[in-house]
């Protein structure tokens, strides 16, 4: 007597354009387990409008259990990357470069606003 109906409703939710808030939404929905290795790059493609490649599907040739795992279990199941950013010690160039890239990580300067004023830009 009451005429109820059940109603879905399916929604695309907001578009996030924002690179800022499209890391946060993903660093949010990945420390939840809810993004794997293959859905990233879906949503990635999707949201940034890229064309990444996608990993071969259940079925195909190349397709591993990984890609469908969330990532935080993916990285263990590939075992540990190997370590990089260090460069070689024995080449004097190279470790330069390491310690600059690691003193800007650091800092967070980049001496792009020394060179501009060296260059007369303000």
């Amino acid at each position: 007597g009451l005429n109820l109906k059940t109603v879905m409703l399916e929604s695309s939710g907001p578009r996030v354009t924002n690179p800022d808030q499209v890391v946060k939404t993903f660093t949010s929905v990945n420390t939840m387990g809810g993004i794997t290795p293959r859905s990233s790059i879906a949503m990635l493609n999707t949201t940034l409008q890229l064309s990444i490649p996608t990993y071969p599907e259940r079925g195909e040739d190349g397709w591993e259990e990984w890609m469908d795992q969330p990532i935080a279990l993916a990285l263990k199941i590939a075992g540990p990357a190997p370590e990089t950013g260090k460069g070689e010690r024995d080449n004097e160039v190279q470790s330069n470069k390491d310690d600059g890239v690691k003193d800007t990580e650091d800092t967070g300067e980049t001496g792009m606003e020394t060179q501009a004023v060296e260059h007369g830009q303000e």
